[in-house]
């Protein structure tokens, strides 16, 4: 599995999905 990728800015609930899981989804993998 390749490593996180930014949010697509078309799927906000990725955002918020990463968040939920503590994550920082605005810093660069």
């Amino acid at each position: 599995r390749k490593a996180p990728r930014a949010p697509d800015p078309d799927r906000p609930e990725d955002l918020w999905k990463a968040l939920d899981r503590g994550e920082d989804p605005t810093r660069e993998a």
